[in-house]
């Protein structure tokens, strides 16, 4: 993710929106040392809707339907996040392809000059599909394929003949590609996938694939299924270390090596040690409007209010979000690459933040 917001800046640094993103960096890291400068999140996702298309052992969203946004509230949405000086938009789900307006929802934030991310699981990218997403500016497009072993992803993804419909929407991407949609593909990194990740990065660089990202599987449900196994954990690290090198090598890996060097800490001990920037770097507005300040609170369930029922920029900058914000400095609950990555660019100033705020006297602040 981190490399996607510095090439948008790059190639938009001139221009209002890009020259915009790149002030809001420079506002988050002085805010963030205490000074009096207020800034906006760098990221906003949104979940168009958590319909899905297939039925992900490791995801509960398709289960727990809500009232969607209409596509005006949603473009109101958009709007206010534009006032409140965000640049950057991920469109997820969800599927957020099953949306019958999303390319009307696209056209809509790339109007407004802004930076557009889509996450979808590339099933439902047809041809004419992936000439839409290219057509209307699409910045980046984030596609999951777990394993290039189809029974072993039909089976974590809970449909059959996933693999052969999210290859062929890759490959239709890769078709009208016009090198100014970037194309990343996702591999969940998780007990059913371990054995055959270097296999699945090998065959999605003989597709042309040159963004290969990785997503550590969050195992909230605590599903037996999705625990690693000692004998797996013993592999996780030889791994890792491989992809790191294939990084070195090639340039095709989409996370940084810290990131990496995160996710084996994290499955191995269960154990995150850098200070969190969740409420200060990113926010979450679910199909129905609910608001959370990170993904990881999203797929937790643990929303802090609503759009409806109040006003997103007042909202952002009040004393009930900046205490909301302070607490989670602390969080150790995830380690989703949206959040992580972002934390990783500002961590020295969010860790001396945190110990400022755990050495502070009469601390009311909870750890």
């Amino acid at each position: 993710m981190r490399e996607k917001y510095k090439a948008y800046a790059r190639k938009n640094f001139l221009s209002t929106k890009g020259f915009k993103q790149s002030l809001n960096f420079i506002r988050t890291y002085f805010s963030l040392r205490d000074w009096k400068i207020k800034h906006p999140p760098l990221l906003a996702i949104l979940i168009l809707t958590r319909r899905c298309n297939l039925r992900c052992e490791m995801c509960n969203l398709w289960k727990y339907k809500n009232n969607e946004m209409s596509k005006e509230e949603i473009f109101r949405l958009v709007n206010d996040l534009e006032k409140l000086g965000v640049t950057t938009i991920s469109i997820s789900g969800g599927e957020p392809l099953m949306r019958e307006d999303v390319f009307e929802i696209m056209n809509y934030v790339k109007g407004k000059g802004m930076f557009l991310d889509i996450s979808t699981n590339g099933t439902l990218i047809t041809n004419s599909v992936a000439k839409k997403i290219t057509e209307i500016g699409v910045d980046t497009i984030s596609v999951s394929l777990d394993s290039d072993d189809p029974e072993i992803f039909d089976r974590l993804r809970g449909i059959k003949g996933a693999h052969d419909k999210a290859v062929l929407g890759i490959k239709n991407l890769l078709n009208v590609s016009n090198n100014k949609t970037r194309i990343t593909v996702n591999i969940l990194l998780s007990p059913q996938t371990l054995d055959r990740l270097l296999e699945t990065v090998n065959f999605l660089s003989n597709l042309g694939i040159k963004n290969i990202g990785f997503i550590p599987v969050h195992n909230f449900n605590m599903k037996k299924s999705l625990s690693f196994s000692e004998c797996q954990k013993n592999k996780l690290e030889e791994i890792v270390n491989k992809i790191v090198n294939i990084e070195r090598e090639k340039g095709i890996i989409d996370n940084t090596e810290k990131y990496l060097e995160t996710i084996k800490k994290f499955i191995l001990k269960g154990e995150r040690s850098r200070a969190c920037g969740a409420g200060f770097l990113t926010v979450v507005i679910d199909s129905n409007g609910d608001i959370y300040p990170c993904f990881g609170m999203f797929e937790l369930g643990k929303k802090i209010g609503n759009i409806h029922n109040l006003n997103i920029k007042d909202f952002w900058y009040s004393e009930l979000y900046e205490t909301l914000r302070l607490n989670l400095l602390n969080c150790k609950e995830c380690v989703w690459n949206c959040q992580e990555e972002l934390n990783i660019v500002f961590d020295s100033v969010l860790r001396r933040k945190n110990e400022n705020i755990a050495r502070k006297p009469g601390n009311k602040i909870s750890r």
